[in-house]
C-alpha cells in the first residue's frame, strides 16, 4: 500500500501531532498540580501511597504494553494461531530471561533497567526535539529524584536489588544528578526557542521529579505522559473503526499480567509488603521493557509509521 492510501485509512499526522500536544500541556498541567500538592501537602502514608502507586500503575501504565499486539501484527506479519503462539512464547521468554538476570545479578539488573528505561522514556517528545533533550528528558525520571530524595531512592533501590546492590549503582547517581540537572535546563532554553511546547513539557517533568516523592512521580510521569502518549501514537497506526477490537485485544494480556502478577505476590511468601509490592511492579515493568522496546523502537525511529510497504490493515486480515 502506498504512503497516500495508508494516510487516507489512518489518522492525519497533523491530527494525531495535535492529539499528543494537547496531551503534552494536560500532563503538564498535571504534573505542576502535583509538585505544588508535593511542596505544600503532607504525604500520605507508606502503604496507602504504595496503594496509589500499584492500582495507577496496573490500570494506567501497563495497558499501553498491552498494545504491542499492534506493532507485533504488523512487524511479523502475524496471520495464524501458531505465529501467535511463536511470538507470545518468545515475548514471555524475554520476560522471564529479565527476572532471570534481576535474580542471578541484580547489580546488572539494576544498571540495564535504568539505562533502557531512560533510553525508552526518550521517545516521548515530538518528532523535531533535540537529540540533547531527549538525553536529558529520559535520564531525568531515573536521575533527578537523588537530589532531593538521596536516602529514600536508595533505600528503594535497596528494595529492590538489595542494599549491596544498589550500594553499587547509587552513588553514580548521586555524583550525575547535578550535572543532569543542569543539562535539562540547558535543553529546557534551546527548546524555548524552537518549540515552546517541548519546553514546557521538560520544565513539568523536570519539577515532577525533583519534587514529589519517587514513587510518585514516576507513576505520574509513567501514567500521564509515557503510557497516555504511547497508547495515542498506537492507535493512530490503526483504522478509526477498528481501534475498539484493538483496545479490546490488549484486555487479553492485561488478564495475563494481572494473574501472573498475583502469583508472583503469592510466592512471594511472607515478605513485608513494601518488599513485595516494589519488587513485583519494578521487576515486572523491567521485564516487560525489554520486549516491549525490541517491538517499539523501529517505529519511533521511524517517526511512529509504517513503511510504505507496511499496512496495518492488511496484515490483519491474512
Amino acid at each position: 500500500m502506498q504512503v497516500d492510501a495508508w494516510h487516507d485509512a489512518h489518522v492525519d499526522g497533523r491530527e494525531v501531532n495535535h492529539m499528543v500536544q494537547r496531551q503534552g500541556v494536560v500532563f503538564s498541567v498535571l504534573a505542576l498540580v502535583a509538585t505544588l500538592v508535593a511542596l505544600y501537602v503532607p504525604r500520605m502514608t507508606a502503604p496507602n501511597e504504595l496503594l496509589v502507586i500499584g492500582t495507577l500503575i496496573v490500570l494506567m501504565g501497563v495497558p499501553h504494553g498491552a498494545l504491542d499486539t499492534v506493532f507485533a501484527r504488523t512487524r511479523y506479519r502475524l496471520s495464524s494461531w501458531q505465529r501467535w503462539l511463536g511470538f507470545t512464547l518468545t515475548y514471555c521468554g524475554v520476560m522471564a530471561s529479565v527476572a532471570l538476570v534481576w535474580y542471578y545479578s541484580p547489580s546488572l539488573f539494576l544498571i540495564g533497567f535504568l539505562v533502557l528505561s531512560a533510553a525508552h522514556f526518550s521517545g516521548d517528545p515530538t518528532p523535531g526535539t533535540m537529540a540533547l533533550s531527549r538525553i536529558a528528558y529520559g535520564g531525568a525520571v531515573v536521575i533527578l529524584p537523588a537530589l532531593r530524595f538521596g536516602p529514600e531512592f536508595e533505600h528503594l533501590f535497596g528494595v529492590l536489588v538489595g542494599p549491596a546492590a544498589a550500594g553499587k549503582v547509587v552513588p553514580w547517581i548521586n555524583a550525575a544528578a547535578t550535572p543532569w540537572l543542569c543539562l535539562l535546563a540547558v535543553s529546557t532554553v534551546l527548546e524555548f526557542r524552537r518549540c515552546r511546547r517541548t519546553a514546557l513539557e521538560l520544565t513539568a517533568v523536570g519539577l515532577l521529579v525533583l519534587c514529589a516523592p519517587p514513587l510518585l512521580g514516576f507513576t505520574i510521569f509513567f501514567c500521564g505522559m509515557h503510557s497516555t502518549r504511547h497508547i495515542i501514537r498506537a492507535l493512530s497506526m490503526v483504522e478509526p473503526r477498528k481501534r475498539t477490537a484493538v483496545a479490546a485485544a490488549g484486555v487479553v494480556p492485561m488478564i495475563g499480567v494481572i494473574g501472573l502478577g498475583a502469583l508472583l505476590w503469592i510466592l512471594a511468601g511472607s515478605r513485608p509488603v513494601e518488599t513485595k509490592l516494589i519488587q513485583l511492579l519494578f521487576v515486572g515493568l523491567a521485564a516487560l521493557t525489554v520486549p516491549h522496546m525490541a517491538l517499539v523502537e523501529p517505529f519511533r525511529l521511524r517517526g511512529w509509521r509504517l513503511d510504505a510497504t507496511e499496512d496495518l490493515t492488511s496484515s490483519t486480515k491474512r
